[in-house]
């Protein structure tokens, strides 16, 4: 939700408007306005359309979106915003060791080049850390359709890509995600949104998370964390949220 992406804003804009009797389920988001007029302006048209629901329930991923909801939507009848995690951290691991190649010694980098990113001199950063490390650009977007048969399979190669690797560096989301899923350790960086950390925060137990603020103390937090002590991902600890999550949804 917000207006980096007001393609997405609409459709649930118009959702909400068309189904004024229906119960309605958003599922874990994060919510960022720009701290601009226009953001401002956006805001007030999807609080206006939102607030006529009574029976519309926000699940958000991380804390900043679950504050500014409280603070700044207004509610009407049964309607609620919840805090839970991520849905991808609902998932196990779908890969197994024997499928992987085996490629211990790549570093994964994935980088955002849209209006999500906060990174500045992105190329000079290649150029530094290949002089030193075996990278692997990677991409958690399939730019072109896939079809709903090949989705398991698609979705399958990319999980080996993260698992088949010594670190992941990323400030996207979803590339931290399917990497801790999969045993990678990974330092991250924040975007925009400022999603990435917030997701990391249901993780720090796992010590598989090492956050940076820049393309630069990356690279020097790569110097003291090419060996890694971390404990795998356990879903257990989160399957509540999620409990609670199909209870909302369930409920009449």
């Amino acid at each position: 939700m917000g207006n980096l992406w007001i393609h997405n804003e609409c459709v649930i804009r118009e959702i909400v408007q068309n189904y004024p009797n229906n119960k309605i389920i958003i599922l874990p988001q994060t919510v960022y306005y720009t701290s601009d007029e226009l953001g401002e302006k956006e805001y007030r048209i999807t609080n206006e359309i939102l607030k006529k629901h009574s029976n519309l329930h926000i699940f958000v991923r991380e804390r900043k979106s679950y504050n500014f909801i409280k603070q700044k939507f207004e509610f009407t009848g049964n309607s609620d915003v919840y805090l839970v995690p991520d849905m991808v951290l609902y998932g196990k691991n779908i890969v197994t060791k024997e499928k992987c190649t085996g490629h211990e010694n790549v570093i994964n980098v994935c980088i955002r080049e849209d209006c999500e990113s906060e990174q500045e001199n992105i190329d000079d950063f290649y150029e530094k850390i290949k002089q030193n490390y075996n990278i692997r650009k990677v991409s958690t977007v399939i730019k072109s359709p896939v079809v709903l048969r090949k989705r398991i399979s698609e979705l399958q190669k990319s999980w080996e890509t993260f698992e088949n690797a010594e670190i992941t560096i990323t400030d996207r989301l979803h590339a931290m995600l399917f990497s801790v899923l999969n045993g990678t350790p990974c330092i991250v960086l924040n975007n925009k949104t400022g999603k990435v950390f917030g997701v990391a925060d249901w993780l720090d137990d796992t010590n598989m998370i090492v956050r940076a603020d820049s393309l630069s103390e990356v690279l020097e937090k790569l110097k003291r964390t090419t060996i890694w002590k971390h404990k795998k991902y356990d879903r257990e600890k989160l399957l509540n949220y999620f409990e609670k999550m199909a209870d909302v949804i369930r409920k009449d």
